[in-house]
């Protein structure tokens, strides 16, 4: 899935020095929260799209960009104020799914996305006294059996 970036970014990706910074801008919902948890992995809070992102330290780790997987992200987030894991624990058990979105923009222009990453669900929480990691993933409908069900003499005993 190629990606169109800006020249100005590519300039600053390739360039020995650049005044440029480059923000992950993560935003985990779920439904029976008060509203949104919205981090940015900066010293710093971000206003992007007229939404403020908190500054808390986190680290994320890419999907390949290959046709033939779904895209998997692996978040780290540091566990000193333990506010998000009261926020997973309360939804401990629960039948719908946290959700997450994730963006990737610079300095030059907080509102425009180089990278977006919309509706991953949250997967494989584990945390300790320093560190929550999780998974986004993309609900793998690609992978589903298609018909769900198949005429087999197990399921329709009738027909054979």
């Amino acid at each position: 899935m190629a990606r169109t970036v800006a020249t100005t970014v590519i300039a600053a990706f390739n360039a020995q020095t650049t005044t440029q910074a480059f923000y992950a801008l993560l935003e985990i919902t779920h439904p029976s929260w008060a509203g949104p948890v919205r981090l940015v992995n900066n010293t710093e809070d971000v206003v992007s799209n007229a939404l403020t992102f908190t500054a808390f330290p986190f680290s994320v780790v890419l999907p390949t960009d290959d046709e033939g997987s779904a895209p998997r992200l692996r978040v780290s987030v540091a566990n000193t104020t333990r506010i998000i894991v009261a926020e997973m624990r309360a939804v401990a058990g629960s039948r719908t799914r946290v959700t997450a979105s994730l963006s990737i923009v610079s300095t030059i222009d907080a509102d425009t996305a180089i990278a977006d990453f919309p509706d991953f669900d949250l997967v494989n929480v584990s945390y300790n006294a320093d560190v929550m990691t999780f998974d986004l993933v993309v609900d793998p409908f690609m992978t589903e059996a298609f018909p769900a069900l198949s005429f087999a003499p197990s399921l329709t005993p009738g027909i054979f």
